[in-house]
């Protein structure tokens, strides 16, 4: 190698030099290529993070759902928010049973989750599309940022879409979004399920208004256009027949 880069030097100069930026190009554009690839390796797309559900604050959901075989977290009170909640985890999903513990802090809120809360007066959505990844450039601007007073230091970017139509359902991203999101996120908290159930692997939403806001789809989930609030959770495992949760949510 070294002669004939001494024989290319003496006999063409020219040539030789031209062969020098020829292999720097091809580094360059093979480093490029390296970190296209890598990024589809360890970045991901937006995806369905949790989807939740307004329900009551006596949570008769609750009952439904252990007598199948689930298994529910203690729950969590969102001080600040006006919402505490109890939820079913899967590997890399879940479903958030919430409700409203407290309308005056709803009503101090950005959220006004209280709207939400009352849906059958207010005929906002009682659900709520929390997705992961990395939000597109097309998308980015659509978003504004909220900091929950549960975890100020959190920045959980809400779509400017769900306050001007409430009756779509509230569409956030979650923090774990940016630059380093790895390609598959599993929970800690997942529990065992008697009906070994791992995830939510498709949601159907029925809403007056299906319009989806952004510029790419999520797998998985659609909707339809429906004078009622409906939602539908196909759940992988033993789940031999429908379980009806409430008069707008199944399983």
């Amino acid at each position: 190698m070294f002669f004939m880069g001494v024989y290319r030097k003496i006999l063409s100069p020219v040539n030789y030099r031209q062969e020098i930026l020829n292999r720097k190009m091809v580094k360059t554009i093979s480093l490029i290529v390296k970190k296209c690839i890598l990024g589809k390796t360890l970045f991901m797309t937006l995806e369905i993070d949790h989807i939740f559900c307004f329900c009551d604050s006596t949570l008769p959901e609750v009952q439904i759902l252990e007598s199948n075989g689930f298994v529910l977290t203690s729950g969590r009170k969102h001080q600040g928010q006006g919402t505490a909640n109890r939820s079913v985890v899967f590997e890399t999903n879940y479903l958030e049973l919430i409700y409203l513990n407290s309308e005056s802090e709803a009503l101090l809120n950005p959220l006004q989750m209280h709207l939400r809360a009352n849906w059958k007066v207010t005929g906002a959505s009682p659900f709520g599309i929390a997705l992961r990844g990395n939000i597109s450039a097309q998308d980015i601007s659509q978003f504004w940022d909220y900091n929950p007073p549960y975890n100020p230091t959190t920045i959980i970017k809400m779509h400017r879409f769900s306050k001007e139509h409430p009756e779509f359902p509230l569409l956030f991203v979650m923090p774990s979004s940016g630059n380093n999101v790895p390609t598959i996120v599993r929970f800690k908290d997942f529990l065992s399920h008697k009906s070994e159930s791992t995830n939510i692997t498709k949601i159907k939403i029925a809403t007056p208004f299906p319009e989806w806001p952004l510029s790419t789809e999520i797998k998985g989930l659609s909707f339809e256009k429906e004078l009622n609030h409906r939602m539908e959770l196909h759940i992988n495992g033993n789940i031999p027949n429908i379980i009806q949760l409430n008069e707008f949510l199944s399983l």
